[in-house]
């Protein structure tokens, strides 16, 4: 298990949620923690 997960989830289209969860992402690595992201939809179209 990851010393720190982030989940995004689309919202209203929300840019800052990326813009700050790669930075903290890459902050815990550079310190020596793990690091995950999930990503959820709340719709998708296949086709």
């Amino acid at each position: 298990m990851a010393d720190l997960v982030i989940t995004l989830a689309h919202h209203e289209n929300n840019e800052n949620n990326v813009t700050l969860a790669f930075p903290m992402g890459i902050k815990a690595l550079e310190k020596g923690h793990t690091a995950g992201f999930t990503i959820t939809f709340t719709r998708c179209s296949l086709g």
